[in-house]
């Protein structure tokens, strides 16, 4: 009887083994499937993000032609937001000079027309701070000092590293405006702007208007008028 038992005993215990062992296999099976679905389902779709968002960084290359690559600039904006198309922008590898400099003031002019004078902490510092500079002189176009006031309040909300720039960038805006044979009226905005935003920083406006004036950053290259 005591065989017996023991030999039940056993068998009983073989077949809680087997089936622990085969429950085992199908766990790790499972998570094996889970594992490998989930990192191609992650794989795919990030190789179709890149090549998309790619694709119109390319043709901007592969193009001279400053509005063709306007439009393809804006396409890309308009489908992965702003702040995201600067950032693909910033690190696509294009080159920097004027040209891409004044591209790039496409998303600023974009931002501005989508999000008014609340929207310049959209902008990112690239390319010398080309979204400011589009976004300011479209302020500037639009509305004038009212508008400027505006801008600038909102960077002060950002902090002073921000107002900084803003500041920076409102400098090549005002020469832009003015005009670049117009060096001095550019100079007493920034001047001005002092008494009408507490904080504002005019040393970075000037040097803004300096900077345009010895670059023309927005003419592509430095103006006959500087």
């Amino acid at each position: 009887m005591k065989n017996n038992s023991k030999k039940h005993k056993d068998l009983v215990f073989i077949k809680y083994l087997k089936s622990k062992f085969f429950l085992s296999i199908i766990f790790l099976v499972a998570i094996a499937l889970g594992y490998t679905s989930t990192h191609l389902f992650y794989k795919n779709t990030a190789v179709k993000v890149k090549t998309l968002i790619s694709s119109e960084i390319e043709m901007i290359k592969k193009s001279q032609d400053i509005k063709i690559q306007q439009q393809l600039y804006i396409k890309l904006i308009k489908r992965v937001g702003p702040e995201k198309a600067q950032d693909e922008f910033q690190h696509s590898g294009i080159p920097y000079n004027g040209q891409m400099h004044l591209l790039n003031h496409t998303v600023g002019d974009y931002i501005y027309n989508k999000f008014g004078p609340k929207g310049i902490t959209k902008c990112k510092d690239y390319f010398s701070s080309s979204c400011f500079h589009g976004f300011i002189i479209r302020g500037i176009g639009n509305g004038k000092l009212e508008n400027v006031d505006m801008m600038m309040r909102e960077c002060k909300k950002e902090g002073e590293e921000t107002l900084r720039r803003c500041s920076h960038a409102l400098g090549h805006g005002f020469l832009a405006y003015e005009g670049y044979a117009h060096l001095l009226e550019a100079l007493k905005l920034c001047e001005d702007m002092k008494g009408r935003v507490p904080g504002f920083f005019p040393d970075f406006c000037y040097n803004g208007v300096f900077m345009e004036n010895i670059w023309g950053l927005h003419e592509g290259g430095p103006s006959s008028d500087r």
